[in-house]
């Protein structure tokens, strides 16, 4: 088995092996939730010598991002993301399905906003490229003139 020292491979590992993390089958949302919550409580237990981060697995917009996929404005906290993709799912193999995507959509989305802020700085630097080289225009007054 593969060093998993990230939250993209801890989550791979967890939807792509299910079995080696729980048997429970019928209910895998119920405990990939359950799996998270503990993973928190024994990173926060341990003293953070782990190298995953909780907020690396579920960052803490998370929740947001979740509401705003849905169209649904639930109460703040902790669980609200999990409240979510339930209720908007039929089955707990649906909702298990549902948080993979979502986990892979919010990945893509920061990629595509961290692009963007960085393409303003580009620009800018592109834009002071070009007027280095272009040679100014020089406007002569019309006194300067000969006649």
């Amino acid at each position: 088995m593969a060093v998993l020292d990230t939250a993209r491979k801890l989550l791979t590992s967890i939807r792509d092996e299910t079995d080696l993390y729980w048997r429970n089958t019928k209910r895998p949302f119920t405990c990939l939730t359950a799996f998270l919550d503990g993973y928190q409580v024994g990173f926060f237990v341990g003293g953070s010598r782990c190298r995953i981060d909780p907020s690396d697995l579920i960052p803490e917009d998370f929740p947001t991002f979740v509401r705003e996929r849905l169209s649904r404005t639930l109460p703040a906290g902790d669980r609200c993301w999990q409240e979510c993709i339930r209720e908007s799912t039929k089955s707990e193999e649906e909702a298990f399905a549902l948080f993979f995507t979502f986990r892979h959509q919010y990945d893509e989305d920061r990629k595509q906003r961290a692009k963007t802020v960085a393409s303003p700085n580009r620009r800018r630097a592109r834009l002071a490229r070009h007027h280095a080289r272009v040679p100014r225009r020089v406007n002569k007054r019309v006194s300067d003139q000969a006649p």
